[in-house]
């Protein structure tokens, strides 16, 4: 940068510039010791220095949010591109993140004293280095910054036993101090470092920030999938977030009585927030769904008449079974997820643990070696509206046999029937009169016509006489059918109006 002022004298410039830095990342380590012990959560951060000099004894913070800020260069030509859809592979374990809950929990989770089980060995993968980070103190990449607690006291005893190292690991751990003071600021949340720290360029540091006690429930989790008839069961964790601070989502790893037992990712996560983190398989347990469901079917649950209209309430039923075997020597405490369907509800006895945007969480208790079997009862309701005078013989029976009409229903309908019966015959037999009354103006519009045609021809007064006398009897035949049409017209609106008033009456509202 090159500064110019014009001018005479001496000035005075405070100059201060921005550099851009890569995004700060948090890891967390959940520690279950061995009973009488309380599981702990440790938070580091994740820092890396990228701006080419070096940072000696500064003030470092974090600040964790998802403020709006973008770059947009609208100079640049743009193209849309075809999107690139990958050939499909076949299906992996892989961490996930699970919803957060949609419901108020009363309850908080159990705190386990310690858990059985585990891997043995020490943290895999990329967990190793931070756990060597937090341990030493210090070291190129992954430790500078690591903490204030000295491995070497643990680590110089004589000939410890892998458990007793292991377990001391663990009593160290839980000592470890947070080097960092969080503070909400706005929508944001920061953490700030107590001490000053060094980080050489194009280093790293791993900052303890967050060290706290947990709530901590072990569960199984199961997340049905309606396309599978077996279910994947999960080792997880229904942690609530106890520490009062703001934890920022990143990834994690699960020590169970002094053994690494798997790791997985966290999204943000809130004060007094309850959340699912699954981090292993579990291979005791097995969930098959019911391989002959029920599925679903409809059932009228009202029927009300009123004012010509027959509304019918329905409900459709579906009921989804799960069978759920543990092949372990210890119980389990299994967490399955169902999914909520739109316009679907559960029966009032069933009670989920807590829900999800999109699922529900219920709890299944599986003795060891044991088979549960649970159902899920759903119900989705439904309305159809038919007119009473337009009930056709076919509909009733099917409502019958059905069970939505009753025989005193029934035969109220049956008594519309018949008067409907009734105004259809006459209706008919007036259809009939009219086509033949239409016939015979049709067949006297012809002879009219030939009549004209044969004025002047020698065959005019033969043929007159022939067609008077046909016309004649046709004008007879027509006053005839004038009066048995208004004869029919005149029953039909009789009969008509007995049918209204027949159906206007028929008032009915009954629960099956």
């Amino acid at each position: 940068m090159t500064f110019t002022a014009s001018g005479s004298g001496a000035r005075s410039l405070l100059v201060s510039y921005i550099s851009e830095v890569p995004v700060w990342k948090s890891t967390y380590r959940i520690v279950i010791p061995k009973a009488p012990g309380r599981p702990f959560l440790q938070d580091w951060a994740i820092v890396d220095n990228t701006v080419g000099e070096d940072w000696k004894d500064v003030k470092l913070s974090q600040v964790s949010g998802t403020p709006q800020s973008f770059v947009q260069n609208i100079s640049q030509p743009y193209y849309t591109r075809r999107p690139v859809v990958p050939l499909p592979e076949s299906v992996m374990l892989t961490p996930q993140a699970h919803e957060a809950s949609m419901t108020n929990l009363g309850a908080s989770a159990m705190t386990l004293p310690g858990v059985a089980g585990g891997v043995a060995g020490g943290v895999a993968g990329g967990s190793t280095g931070m756990l060597g980070g937090v341990i030493g103190g210090s070291g190129s990449g992954g430790g500078n910054g690591g903490g204030n607690f000295d491995a070497g006291k643990v680590l110089s005893l004589s000939k410890p036993t892998e458990q007793e190292e292991a377990a001391e690991v663990t009593e160290a751990l839980s000592k470890e101090e947070a080097a960092a003071e969080a503070n909400a600021v706005g929508e944001l949340f920061e953490y700030n470092l107590k001490e000053k720290i060094t980080v050489l360029k194009n280093q790293s540091a791993l900052v303890p920030i967050v060290q706290s006690p947990l709530e901590v429930e072990r569960i199984t989790l199961v997340t049905a999938n309606e396309n599978a008839p077996a279910e994947i069961a999960l080792r997880a964790l229904w942690l609530r977030n106890t520490s009062g601070l703001t934890l920022d989502g990143g990834t994690f790893n699960v020590l169970e009585q002094d053994s690494f037992a798997g790791e997985g990712i966290m999204d943000l996560l809130h004060p007094g927030e309850r959340r699912l983190l699954s981090y292993a398989t579990d291979r005791a347990v097995r969930v098959m769904k019911d391989s002959n469901p029920r599925g679903a079917r409809t059932t009228v649950t009202r029927v009300t008449i009123l004012k010509d209209v027959m509304t019918m309430h329905t409900e459709e039923r579906e009921d989804t079974t799960y069978i759920v075997h543990n092949a372990d020597t210890a119980p389990r405490e299994v967490i399955l997820e169902h999914p909520i369907k739109p316009g679907w509800k559960l029966l009032d006895e069933m009670k989920p643990e807590e829900s999800s945007a999109t699922r529900y969480r219920f709890r299944v208790t599986v003795g060891p070696g044991k088979t549960e079997e649970f159902t899920v009862k759903e119900r989705r309701p439904g309305v159809s509206r038919i007119y009473v005078s337009s009930l056709s013989d076919n509909q009733l029976t099917a409502y019958v046999h059905d069970g939505a009409v009753k025989p005193e229903l029934e035969a109220e309908l049956r008594q519309v029937l018949a008067k409907k019966l009734e105004v259809f015959n006459v209706e008919q037999d007036l259809k009939s009169v009219q086509q033949e009354m239409e016939s015979i103006d049709k067949d006297q519009s012809r002879l009219r016509e030939n009549l004209k045609a044969l004025k002047g021809s020698p065959e005019e007064r033969a043929l007159l006489q022939r067609y008077t006398k046909q016309l004649d009897g046709q004008e007879d035949r027509l006053a005839t059918l004038r009066g048995r049409a208004a004869d029919l017209k005149t029953k039909h609106n009789q009969l008509q109006s007995e049918l209204d008033a027949m159906v206007m009456k028929l008032v009915i509202d009954e629960t099956l």
